[in-house]
């Protein structure tokens, strides 16, 4: 990493590197470079079972050495590939690894290797539910009490109270097999909820968020691809909000945030009133009333809660 490959590489494949490294004109690039070679590694280096941790780390630093120049070509387009699958909030909060920049600069850095996943921002999962074809999307699980999420409530989220893993397992597992079930369909039918990545969602206080934790360790044991968790919980999200609209005529949360016990203790009273704001507010509350329908509560069917999530939230398809 010092030399940029220079060490191990011939000059050839070293200046096809930089001239594509620099063409990038982003420092973080070289994590995804070096994920493709470990990747392709991987293999190897599991099969080698007495091996100790010195020899594969020279494995490694060795690797880079086999590369051709015809190879650097596909190299960066398998880097530019896990690239566009990553979230940004992975690579704007671990820039600084690579080279400081303005917006990159930290006073703490966060020890990545005691990360149980990757950690997306709020802003970026609601920017995500307004992207329309490509890039990354998230369907987000909200993990809190039922009493919290029927108080206020991220209006795309599925509701996993993470409570039951303990409290009532069998439960718990008919849950996960509909969460998944609701993922996939709603990934199938455009809906707005939709995407390959569970995002996981908490309180934000870290005592309430402990069984959230082992709800995410589970989903990790099983191999689940694409898991990560909301910086910041629902506590974070309120923030936002707050502070994207804190100059927007009592729209508030409306936006964003559904109810499904009519409590306002904690969200805008606007979000069942009507806006003032035009047809994009107008569509977007009457999203939110759908969901308020049919969002989960601890006495509707799962099955049924999973029907009126996915129609209620999916976009008009071709049929």
């Amino acid at each position: 990493l010092g030399s940029l490959f220079a060490c191990y590489c011939s000059i050839e494949v070293t200046q096809a590197m930089w001239d594509g490294y620099l063409q990038q004109a982003d420092p973080f690039f070289i994590y995804f470079l070096m994920l493709i070679i470990l990747v392709n590694t991987k293999e190897v280096i599991l099969a080698q079972e007495s091996g100790s941790k010195e020899e594969v780390i020279q494995f490694l630093e060795n690797t880079p050495s086999s590369l051709n120049l015809e190879d650097v070509e596909d190299l960066f387009s398998l880097a530019q590939y896990y690239c566009s699958k990553t979230p940004a909030s992975f690579r704007k909060d671990n820039h600084h690894l690579f080279g400081s920049t303005l917006l990159g600069i930290k006073d703490d850095d966060a020890d990545l290797s005691q990360a149980l996943c990757l950690a997306i921002s709020v802003s970026e999962i609601l920017q995500a539910n307004q992207l329309q074809g490509e890039g990354v999307r998230f369907f987000v699980v909200d993990c809190r009490p039922a009493e919290q999420y029927n108080a206020g409530h991220l209006s795309t989220a599925f509701h996993l109270d993470s409570d039951l893993m303990l409290q009532n397992p069998s439960e718990f597992a008919q849950s996960v097999k509909s969460l998944l079930e609701a993922q996939k369909q709603s990934i199938e039918s455009g809906s707005i909820a939709g995407g390959e990545h569970l995002c996981f969602m908490g309180s934000g206080r870290e005592e309430e968020d402990m069984y959230m934790n082992m709800v995410l360790a589970h989903f990790l044991q099983k191999n689940k691809e694409y898991v990560s968790i909301a910086s910041g919980g629902f506590m974070a999200l309120q923030q936002h909000l707050a502070d994207i609209n804190v100059d927007g005529p009592e729209n508030g949360y409306g936006h964003w945030i559904a109810s499904t016990s009519g409590s306002r203790s904690s969200i805008n009273s606007s979000v069942d009133g009507e806006s003032s704001n035009g047809s994009n507010d107008r569509g977007m509350k009457s999203l939110v009333n759908k969901m308020t329908v049919a969002l989960k509560t601890k006495s509707v069917n799962v099955r049924e809660k999973v029907i009126s999530f996915i129609e209620n939230t999916s976009t008009p398809v071709d049929r």
